[in-house]
């Protein structure tokens, strides 16, 4: 993709200089719908289907200039050119410098996503154990985690207000922010796991002798419900974490003493 979107971009200022040299004259207005849908293009994926307006102009001179290519070249006029060349230039070092340097551009290939606002590793989790049950999960997440886990996991919610309903999103906001009443809501929808955001810094988010803490880091907790319909999921995430060398009860949870004496997983987990 990175290499497709800049190819069009080059393409787009080669016919337009190359266009010049003919005698062809772009309207004013091609020129700036075309720089506009590249900018467009460039800072969000998902405006990458703009890229067929660029395409189009290119199309278009293109083929006009093919067919004047019969016609003497203009006269040169250095400074005008020289103009255009340096616009051109200055042009495809700030794309590519937002490209390659400013990390929020989507097509940065290092930094396509903002992986810190994303639960990621409680999606490797749920992959690898392979949980059954109803999942929770804050709304604003939904789409990361339908492309992540569908069809594996249905999610509970996300932003499509529309297809949802205005309780489902309002019960969602009650269970995030754990107003009175959430628990209830809980069993209401029958949950089995929860994943929870963190909105206030690095407390976790949710304390119960009915449900045992999973996972926990900076951004998210993610929490299995203690009862006998859970007990195969209970056995996954203990085999997961012994696989991995961490020490994990199914009744008591994650044994603090027992990971600071690792160093390894005292700095990995910040537990000194």
């Amino acid at each position: 993709m990175k290499g497709l979107v800049s190819g069009i971009i080059a393409c787009f200022l080669t016919v337009l200089i190359g266009s010049y040299t003919r005698r062809i004259r772009w309207s004013i207005g091609d020129i700036l719908i075309g720089l506009l849908t590249i900018y467009l293009a460039i800072t969000a994926a998902r405006f990458a289907w703009l890229l067929f307006v660029p395409v189009l102009l290119i199309v278009k001179y293109g083929t006009i200039y093919v067919e004047n290519r019969g016609l003497p070249e203009r006269p040169r006029v250095t400074t005008f050119i020289s103009f255009i060349m340096v616009g051109a230039g200055v042009i495809i070092a700030c794309l590519y410098w937002m490209n390659e340097c400013y990390t929020r551009i989507p097509y940065n290939l290092k930094h396509e996503i903002q992986i810190e606002n994303y639960p990621d590793v409680p999606v490797r989790i749920l992959k690898a154990t392979n949980l059954s049950g109803r999942l929770y999960n804050p709304s604003g997440w939904g789409g990361y985690l339908i492309y992540h886990l569908y069809p594996r996991y249905k999610v509970f919610v996300d932003t499509r207000t529309y297809l949802h309903g205005e309780t489902i999103l309002v019960n969602s906001m009650l269970i995030q922010y754990q107003y009175p009443g959430f628990e209830r809501l809980l069993e209401t929808y029958g949950f089995d796991i929860l994943l929870f955001k963190k909105m206030f810094g690095d407390r976790r988010p949710f304390y119960s002798a009915d449900w045992i803490l999973i996972f926990e880091n900076v951004n998210s907790a993610m929490y299995v419900k203690k009862n006998k319909r859970n007990k195969t999921n209970l056995k996954k995430i203990v085999k997961y974490y012994k696989e991995n060398n961490v020490p994990f009860d199914p009744k008591k949870g994650f044994d603090l003493e027992e990971l600071r004496k690792d160093d390894h997983l005292s700095e990995l987990y910040r537990l000194r």
